[in-house]
């Protein structure tokens, strides 16, 4: 990824449940963020702002993760 380039999930019903989002990293390299956006409705997450992944969260039902090269 060059910097500035982001990477979204499509988004997924999880249900109402404790999440926690799991990364694989391969190799060292660059740094990324991870964050994610969830809401009671598909259309609620396409307007809900992003936050930043720093553990699990409960869930509102539907959930979009995205990972982002500063």
């Amino acid at each position: 990824m060059a910097s500035g380039d982001y990477l979204e999930s499509e988004i997924v019903y999880m249900g109402t449940d404790a999440m926690e989002i799991l990364l694989n990293e391969y190799q060292g390299g660059d740094s990324i963020t991870l964050k994610y956006r969830h809401a009671d409705t598909p259309e609620g997450v396409l307007v809900a702002s992003w936050l930043d992944y720093s553990g699990s969260f409960d869930s509102l039902g539907y959930v979009q993760a995205r990972i982002e090269r500063a």
